[in-house]
């Protein structure tokens, strides 16, 4: 060493009784001892953690086990615990589908809240009028049937919305009104709104058929009045009148009867006029919030639970599905259902057909309405008063339609009486039925779809004393329109076809994961407990021997 670094390192270091000082600060030195004696500090802790407080071996009811065996084994039954809980619960049990279910109770705080109270869905309204082209003739008896040319359609769409909603937690219900909107959808429709048709004057023939019941003298007075209206059987409108509502003598005059009577006043007298817009009655139907098999069925109709129409009080009850929402239980058996007409103030059956699909791969229920519908074989419905029930293939909704005579049919009285085509020409004998469905989602238990059909007629009472109706027969019945309404699966939105695909194959695959997952896990866990198992088995054997190899050389 040179001189000169010899002077440097004295320069850094003094000599007080044989001992060096560094110019190094204390945390210096400090940390520099950390790092140095850092690992094996490590090293004496876990050792120390398994020695002292992890114990090498461990007693378990008489055994010894190593203690990382044993911990091993512990999680592997913990496991094996919560996966046989969650296979037992997904395989055997039903609280998945109720956990799914209570998500499709009717509340105000669920997802679907929104789409239940005002449905983006609209479906379409396709109405086809009768128009009669030989009234004159007919009267004058120059013809002998009178002749109706079938045109249209018409289609309007339809935007319904629930208004003044009112749960009930207690007894699990929602109460509502409906509120029903009308487009008319030019593009669709075969014709304009402007078309000229002669079609029933149903004011005229609801009011002659009531004054039947009254003395002749009222009755000769009431025909004076029509002569002063110059009204007859049929009149002339157009076609946005006959639908939504025309001014009319004869019916400004009725309505003051109507008031007296208590019954239902519109401004205008139209085809869909009853329909549109506020309807005063009051809904209430099932949450599904204390039983979710209920859930869409109507309890209460204008706070009762039946009406007081019919002969029976099976036919009275009101207690059937909204027609939007049906029971889960009953669809997943395919049994029949049923759903209630308000303005039939019936109910209607559904008998399932088969199970179909929609969008390609959405699986549907799809339900029929039977032929014989209308064919009054449950009594109750025969409401004449002579006890008679209408011909075959007819439904008399005079008592539900504030007595006016009104009849529901197919189209073209198909599968009906043929007596019914009597006195009418153009009428169709080859009319097909078979595109009338409901589809319904199995899992939802929404419509999802479908189509219905009817037709809407009116009947010809005379009686002595009138002579505006004297070159007609009694109890004519007169096709007015036919109607049919649905929804095509194009015509679905997206948000209700997202809900749909969630629903389908969402939650489904999330069930097969849950179902196959914790099997899979009971069935690995299992495996492994077994095989710890076998090797302290086999260790403890090794053991046993080796002591008897010990005892036996001493």
């Amino acid at each position: 060493m040179s001189d000169v670094d010899g002077d440097i390192n004295r320069s850094r270091e003094h000599v007080y009784g044989g001992r060096k000082h560094s110019n190094l600060s204390n945390l210096e030195r400090n940390c520099n001892e950390m790092f140095a004696k850092g690992p094996a500090l490590t090293k004496d802790f876990f050792e120390k953690i398994q020695n002292d407080v992890v114990p090498p071996k461990t007693d378990l009811f008489g055994y010894t086990m190593n203690t990382r065996r044993f911990i091993l084994l512990t999680g592997l039954i913990i496991l094996f615990t919560f996966s046989t809980i969650g296979t037992i619960t997904m395989w055997f049990t039903e609280v998945y589908k109720k956990q799914i279910n209570s998500l499709l109770v009717i509340t105000d705080e669920a997802p679907t809240y929104e789409m239940w109270r005002s449905p983006t869905v609209k479906p379409y309204i396709k109405i086809y009028i009768f128009n009669y082209t030989n009234v004159e003739r007919y009267e004058m008896r120059k013809d002998k049937k009178l002749h109706v040319e079938e045109i249209g359609p018409y289609v309007y769409y339809e935007k319904l919305e629930r208004v003044n909603v009112r749960f009930n937690k207690v007894d699990g219900t929602v109460s509502y009104q409906e509120k029903r909107t009308y487009i008319f959808s030019p593009e669709l429709s075969n014709g304009t709104k402007h078309d000229l048709v002669m079609v029933p004057n149903i004011p005229v023939l609801a009011g002659v058929s009531i004054a039947k019941h009254y003395n002749f003298f009222l009755r000769v007075s009431f025909s004076g009045f029509l002569s002063t209206l110059s009204v007859g059987a049929f009149i002339p409108l157009t076609v946005d009148q006959f639908v939504n509502g025309y001014e009319d003598n004869f019916y400004d005059w009725a309505k003051s009867y109507l008031k007296f009577h208590d019954m239902r006043v519109f401004e205008h007298f139209g085809l869909l006029v009853w329909k549109a817009g506020l309807q005063p009655d009051v809904i209430t139907v099932n949450t599904g919030l204390h039983d979710i098999s209920r859930r869409g069925q109507v309890e209460k109709f204008n706070g009762q639970t039946q009406i007081d129409l019919w002969g029976s009080d099976s036919c009275n009850s009101v207690q059937a599905s909204d027609g939007i929402i049906y029971p889960l239980t009953a669809l997943r058996e395919k049994r029949d259902l049923t759903f209630y007409m308000p303005h039939m103030c019936r109910k209607l059956s559904l008998k399932f057909e088969k199970t179909s699909s929609i969008l390609d791969s959405i699986p549907v229920h799809r339900y029929k309405l039977p032929l014989d519908t209308f064919d009054n074989e449950d009594k109750c419905y025969c409401t004449s008063g002579d006890g008679q029930c209408p011909p075959k293939g007819m439904f008399n909704a005079t008592p539900c339609a504030f007595d006016a005579p009104l009849y529901y049919s197919w189209p073209h009285f198909y599968n009906g009486d043929p007596e019914l085509r009597a006195n009418i020409s153009g009428l169709k004998d080859d009319f097909l039925m078979n595109d009338t469905y409901a589809n319904i989602h199995p899992s939802l238990g929404v419509l999802v779809g479908g189509k219905i059909k009817f037709q809407v007629n009116i009947e010809l009472q005379k009686s002595f004393g009138i002579g505006q109706l004297s070159a007609y027969p009694d109890r004519l019945m007169i096709p007015t329109v036919w109607m049919e309404t649905g929804v095509e699966p194009s015509q679905l939105p997206i948000d209700f076809t997202t809900a749909l695909y969630q629903i389908t194959f969402t939650v489904k695959n999330i069930e097969l994961g849950l179902k196959y997952g914790t099997l899979l896990a009971t069935m690995v866990t299992l495996t492994c407990i077994l095989l710890v198992l076998k090797k302290q088995r086999h260790n403890r054997s090794r053991a046993s021997s080796h002591r008897r190899s010990i005892d036996y050389v001493h």
